[in-house]
């Protein structure tokens, strides 16, 4: 795993990096499969679990993924969500 940046040099949100995002209340980590509130991520600009080293292009939109899957409309905060295991 890499090294994370403890604060963001960009000085951006995340919804300013990805706008589909801005009305987004959770964000789900493609790296880690795990999801967390949008303003966590605004805090780094990197996935907000500690152990996971997800950037901004490992950030989806929580509503379609659950959408998508069937998972709740509100999520646990942090739950890993994994879309390739068996239901």
């Amino acid at each position: 795993m890499t090294d994370r940046k403890p604060d963001s040099s960009w000085g951006r949100k995340l919804a300013d990096i990805w706008p589909d995002l801005v009305d987004e209340a959770h964000i789900w980590c493609l790296h880690c499969l795990r999801v967390f509130p949008i303003g966590e991520w605004d805090r780094t600009e990197y996935c907000p679990a500690a152990d996971c080293n997800g950037s901004p292009l490992d950030a989806r939109a929580w509503s379609e993924l659950a959408r998508d899957y069937g998972w709740p409309a509100v999520p646990v905060e942090g739950q890993v969500y994994d879309p390739y295991s068996e239901p």
